[in-house]
């Protein structure tokens, strides 16, 4: 292992930009789940989201890979359902894996307007990855994304040799990375190591109880 150097702090902004707007593959979903109920067409979608027709286009045939962060913030309050929400599943280190992710009982749902089926949370435990998401925080996961890939420079939850954590995936050289305002241990994966990508980290929820 080696000691990787924590990002600025004014790097922050671009980081939480990078969490929050989904893949394509989810958007065109989220577009194709709202046409599908209400019957709506994309010029009326433009029109209502005030997200110009050609970006929403473009994304939804496939000629743009997303779209801005702002343009997202717009379109999803009228095609997401803003009361969706996943199960709290359990709690993940953001520090020195641990041997498991640590149960918690189900007795909430986190809500998350973006939710698509089958995505869950993970309570954070640790500040190796404070700018993106703080100790007590919830992070969304996507367990069907696992393209090593397609999430390269993006944020997972990792089984590496059975110990769980949560990072900045980077595969060149093959590494787990810390996303902190403190410095944190790079995870370097070496050959004879085992790296399950567990899911895509797609957002992340505040516990306002926390303080």
């Amino acid at each position: 292992m080696s000691i990787g150097n924590p990002p600025n702090e004014t790097c922050c902004a671009k980081v939480y930009q990078l969490l929050m707007i989904p893949n394509r593959q989810n958007i065109v979903q989220a577009l194709e789940s709202y046409m599908e109920k209400t019957g709506t067409k994309l010029a009326k979608i433009s029109r209502d989201s005030k997200v110009s027709y050609d970006t929403i286009r473009d994304v939804y045939r496939g000629k743009s890979l997303s779209m801005r962060a702002e343009d997202w913030e717009k379109l999803k309050y009228v095609i997401l359902d803003n009361e969706a929400s996943v199960p709290l599943l359990g709690q993940v280190p953001a520090g020195k894996p641990l041997d498991c992710i640590e149960e918690i009982k189900p007795e909430k749902n986190i809500v998350y307007p973006s939710a698509m089926p089958d995505w869950f949370a993970l309570r954070v435990a640790g500040e190796s990855m404070n700018l993106v998401a703080r100790h007590g925080s919830f992070i969304i996961v996507n367990p069907h994304n696992k393209n090593a890939t397609e999430l390269d420079g993006k944020f997972i939850v990792a089984n590496v040799n059975n110990e769980f954590t949560f990072k900045r995936l980077r595969l060149n050289p093959p590494r787990l990375e810390p996303v902190s305002s403190i410095p944190h241990e790079t995870i370097y994966l070496q050959s004879e190591q085992e790296c399950e990508i567990v899911g895509h980290v797609v957002g992340q929820v505040d516990d306002l109880s926390e303080g």
